[in-house]
């Protein structure tokens, strides 16, 4: 086959093999870079802002002033952005005078700026410098406006939301605050102010093993499939099979009237902690009555994991420092649904008085893995969810590894892409500020489930023959590989349906697109029917298995979402409503995706499959997001935004096959 697609996650020959030290020389080079780049980052300081700007609290003249008093939190302010409305028929050549002071009453301002009326009248806001301004002993500052000519509205909150300071008008105090928003520099002394924090949480490590990587290494290791990946690919499949056993077992749970207390999740952790103390007892005497020469060929790659994921981890945790419960709307439904699970010990029937949903309209497998954390962790429900959050948005460089190289075939261009989707494409990172957890979740689970199927896949075509070789070379389990690949890849479709129904069918959108290269790929071999039958058979059972591993949850999807959906009468959608090329382009993220575009072509030269794969995949994606321009009924299951900030996944692993031929060369 030209593209060896037999062969699963491992350097094809013929392929490009990487130079392992221009491969590590650049990972070093990427760390060194954003690391440096920390000691001129300004961040907002959310807690310290008053960013509500509906009210006017005052109006600046030549002969009125309009003040606030702030107090400056941080050692190395940045500056203080302030949110102006100029008035009609203000002169076209007047200004906004600004002029900081230690306190309202002082005579000598510390610093002054001046901004043209006619600039403001397009930004609504001004941004004063602070970092200049010398710094007081009590960290208080007060700012007052006027102009030159004209007037301008200052807005901000008609009462009083900012205890440190206050409104003034002409330097007298008057109920209400200004609406502001202050950044500052983040500098090695913060740095190493958050590294101690981290550094006193590191505890938490056990528990996110317990629950995202142990539950799925042994179901992984129970089946033998363990030997099939390598470290990051086992990595990321038992994160996968975690997320999604989960929930799956607290779903079982409810059904059958078993409600789970924080002993009882206790004490299923050291039971998978026992089994996987005697998994490796067992390891360890085989090991030494057959020693055994262990080559650690992808030490090299598992090394770069390891130090992506760290940097990725410390700047998704700069990023929410400044945050006291996580941002947007989404997180308050997400902490309710989560209390109600930890309060019941199971799913709920329903979500009232707090939310008018039924169980089964909202995809709660996040939510049970969340519950489960909390319950062990025993930290407040808002710092954990944050907490959490991060970790598994970091964790998706492991997803994004692979998923590059099931497709790839190529360790390296799955590095390269994990460092892409870690540090440098706007995704999933700004997940964060939408609060987009369940998708998060789903996108983790998606590269495992999509792995898993397609391993069942490739091997389908000789699973008979090799079953009846094991049978009469007498050998134990013959079904045991088989059915593994058949179960776990039920278990992860299975998972991904509780935690977010969109991402699922994500999956079967790359499972047809996979299938239809692999067709038109193939029809030179024969025996292509035979192969495509077996394989519609192994899809058929995986897809069987996985409805009858979420049965109860079936009976009330469909009659609490799916029906009453689809049977309400709706209008056409435009196409394409809803997309945004900011997504894919805001921070790094066009180097990125001109790095992909040039990786598919560059793809399609080299006759590889992957490339149509991606392509195929993402056409179908947008296909179904703008389906409901021609299908009413069904348009808003999917939409524009929840695919175009997936795409960051295909186009890390684009960029990363790309550039592995760059260093190849170099």
């Amino acid at each position: 086959m030209a593209d060896n697609s037999a062969r699963f996650s491992t350097n094809r020959p013929g392929s490009p093999q990487f130079s392992r030290p221009a491969l590590i020389l650049l990972v070093i080079l990427s760390i060194f870079l954003v690391t440096a780049l920390t000691g001129c980052v300004q961040l907002t300081d959310l807690e310290a802002s008053q960013d509500y700007q509906s009210d006017v609290i005052g109006t600046a003249s030549p002969e009125q002033v309009v003040g606030q008093s702030l107090q400056i939190a941080r050692h190395s302010p940045y500056s203080v952005q302030i949110w102006l409305r100029p008035q009609e028929g203000y002169p076209t050549d007047s200004m906004v005078i600004t002029e900081i002071r230690s306190e309202p009453g002082s005579t000598q301002p510390l610093r002054q700026f001046s901004y043209p009326m006619r600039e403001i009248a397009g930004r609504k806001s001004i941004t004063v410098p602070l970092d200049s301004v010398p710094t007081q002993a009590n960290g208080r500052l007060y700012i007052s406006l006027r102009t030159t000519g004209g007037m301008v509205d200052v807005l901000g909150r008609d009462e009083e939301a900012y205890p440190p300071g206050s409104a003034f008008l002409n330097h007298e105090e008057i109920p209400g605050d200004l609406s502001f928003r202050f950044t500052y520099t983040y500098d090695w002394v913060e740095l190493l102010t958050d590294t101690e924090e981290w550094l006193g949480q590191s505890w938490l490590i056990l528990p996110f093993s317990l629950l995202l990587i142990l539950p799925g290494w042994l179901l992984l290791s129970g089946f033998k499939l363990h030997k099939y990946f390598d470290w990051g690919e086992k990595v990321a499949l038992s994160i996968g099979l975690s997320l999604s056993a989960i929930p799956t077992v607290l779903l079982w749970t409810t059904t059958t009237g078993l409600h789970w207390s924080r002993l009882g999740i206790v004490f299923a952790a050291g039971l998978l902690i026992m089994i996987f103390a005697w998994q490796q007892w067992r390891q360890y005497r085989l090991r030494t009555r057959k020693p055994v020469v262990k080559v650690t060929r992808n030490l090299g790659i598992t090394l770069g994991l390891i130090a992506i994921f760290l940097l990725s981890l410390a700047v998704r945790l700069i990023l929410v420092r400044d945050l006291a419960t996580p941002a947007w709307v989404d997180p308050v439904h997400h902490a309710t649904i989560t209390r109600l699970i930890i309060e019941h010990g199971a799913y709920p029937n329903n979500y009232a008085p707090y939310l008018e949903l039924d169980t089964a309209s909202y995809h709660a497998g996040f939510h049970a893995n969340l519950a489960a954390f909390l319950s062990i962790a025993q930290i407040d429900l808002a710092s954990g969810m944050i907490i959490y959050g991060q970790v598994l948005n970091a964790l998706v460089i492991f997803a994004v590894y692979l998923f590059t190289t099931t497709l790839v075939h190529n360790r390296t261009a799955g590095l390269l892409a994990a460092l892409f989707a870690g540090l440098f494409t706007p995704m999933p990172a700004y997940y964060t500020s939408w609060g987009r957890y369940t998708q998060l979740a789903g996108l983790l689970i998606l590269p495992a489930a999509m792995a898993m199927v397609i391993k069942a896949l490739e091997l389908s075509p000789g699973i008979v023959e090799r079953m009846r070789q094991r049978l009469l070379k007498g050998k134990k389990r013959p079904l045991i590989q088989p059915i593994g690949w058949i179960l776990l890849a039920s278990l992860l479709c299975g998972g991904l349906f509780l935690v977010h129904y969109r991402v699922l069918a994500f999956l079967g959108c790359m499972i047809i697109a996979w299938m239809t290269v692999q067709f038109f790929f193939e029809l030179r071999y024969p025996g292509l029917g035979r192969r495509v039958i077996i394989q519609l058979i192994i899809l058929s059972a995986i897809a069987v298995t996985a409805v009858l591993v979420t049965l109860p949850w079936w009976p009330s999807t469909l009659n609490s979402l799916l029906i009453p959906y689809v049977s309400r009468p709706r209008k056409p959608i435009p196409l394409f409503s809803d997309f945004s090329w900011s997504l894919l382009t805001a921070a790094q993220g066009t180097y990125v995706m001109v790095l992909a575009g040039l990786g598919l072509l560059w793809g399609m030269i080299q006759k590889r499959r992957f490339p149509y794969i991606i392509l195929i995949w993402i056409v179908l994606l947008f296909a179904l997001a703008n389906v409901g321009r021609f299908l009413p009924s069904f348009g808003g299951l999917v939409n524009n935004t929840s695919v175009t900030i997936t795409i960051f996944m295909p186009a890390a692993a684009l960029a990363g096959y790309l550039f592995g031929w760059v260093i190849e060369g170099w």
